[in-house]
């Protein structure tokens, strides 16, 4: 008989299905980057005029995918409820593995950032043949490899928003609607503030999911790391 999953069928249904997801978000990622890097000042500065009446909702859901949004929701399932804090040691495993895949791939691929200045309507702060470049496993030298600058794709908000979305419809599956929303907030804001292209943020987004996927519904492993010996 095989091992049951982590979730019951009604939060099962209230988080996207893997097989689904990320095909579908790989795919639109693998689309736009031949193309985005001459499109994505005007893109950015079109975005950011639009979305400017909701930039402090857009602030709000950076911080969603940054680690002291993360801290918060860990602190506020522990302290405030009983019956989901076992579900935190997934939680816990599930930001190491999207931390752990995001990085390879960051290190791997390096990368340019987009450099537009946002402060100065998106013009380029670096020559434009080095923006969106990738760079392969090695820059150069040492100081290039691990330059922030170069390590653009994918996203790791994004990946720890679209994470954080799916764990929390699965634990709060009312909620689905509001956690998405964050989720998609914290994509734009990596998009219109010029730190990534939306490439970056979809395969993010797409490392995220599957992350959850691996260690939540599919985490047979983890069960029995933390099974407890029968008396």
């Amino acid at each position: 008989m095989s091992e049951p999953h982590f979730l019951p069928a009604t939060t099962r249904s209230a988080v996207p299905s893997a097989r689904l997801a990320v095909p579908i978000l790989a795919g639109l990622a693998a689309v736009l980057i031949p193309f985005e890097v001459s499109w994505a000042p005007q893109a950015m500065r079109l975005a950011a005029r639009i979305l400017d009446p909701i930039d402090d909702a857009i602030g709000l859901g950076a911080l969603f995918g940054a680690y002291p949004g993360i801290l918060a929701i860990a602190a506020a399932v522990w302290l405030m409820d009983d019956a989901r804090r076992a579900r935190l040691r997934e939680f816990v495993f599930g930001i190491l593995t999207v931390t752990a895949v995001n990085s390879a791939l960051k290190f791997l691929l390096h990368r340019r950032r987009p450099l537009y200045n946002r402060r100065r309507d998106f013009e380029p702060e670096a020559p434009l043949e080095e923006i969106g470049r990738w760079h392969g496993p090695w820059t150069g030298d040492l100081k290039t490899m691990l330059d922030q600058s170069y390590l653009a794709f994918p996203s790791g908000h994004s990946a720890m928003a679209a994470f954080l979305a799916t764990w929390l419809s699965a634990a709060y599956p009312r909620g689905r609607a509001l956690w998405w929303t964050l989720a998609a907030l914290c994509m734009l804001s990596r998009f219109v503030n010029a730190r990534h292209f939306l490439s970056d943020t979809l395969a993010g987004a797409a490392v995220g999911i599957l992350a959850y996927h691996l260690v939540a519904e599919n985490g047979r492993w983890l069960r029995r790391l933390f099974r407890r010996p029968v008396a």
